[in-house]
């Protein structure tokens, strides 16, 4: 679902049907870092989320190729991901950029999140 104001309310009506969540982050909009880590903030102590620990998160770094982009590092500790995301929850953070730039590889980490997610949302519900 769109980041836009209008469509978070929706988040979580979808929360208590989602396998896992995909939370993307405009790399280069530094100053909606606050906005951003409030939101994750509200999603986390929702009960459909919160009481889920094995719900998994990918956070994906996007525009990461912008040279306003900050580091998926720098991302993470503004967010303070490391600190908010519990252990037993399976998270990760991938950088990646939507827009295909000729001449340049894709390689750009999401396939390998992706992969990944579609892994673990495959053994849960095989448990």
């Amino acid at each position: 679902m769109s980041g836009r104001d209008g469509y978070r309310s929706m988040w979580e009506s979808m929360y208590g049907q989602c396998d896992a969540i995909v939370f993307v982050v405009d790399s280069t909009d530094q100053m909606r870092f606050a906005v951003v880590k409030d939101e994750l903030d509200m999603m986390l102590r929702h009960p459909d989320v919160a009481d889920r620990p094995d719900l998994p998160i990918l956070f994906v770094a996007n525009k990461t190729a912008a040279p306003d982009a900050c580091g998926a590092s720098a991302m993470a500790g503004a967010l303070k991901l490391h600190e908010h995301m519990e252990q037993d929850r399976p998270w990760r953070l991938a950088s990646t950029d939507a827009v295909a730039v000729p001449g340049q590889p894709a390689d750009d980490g999401l396939n390998d999140a992706m992969e990944w997610l579609a892994e673990l949302v495959k053994f849960t519900r095989q448990r």
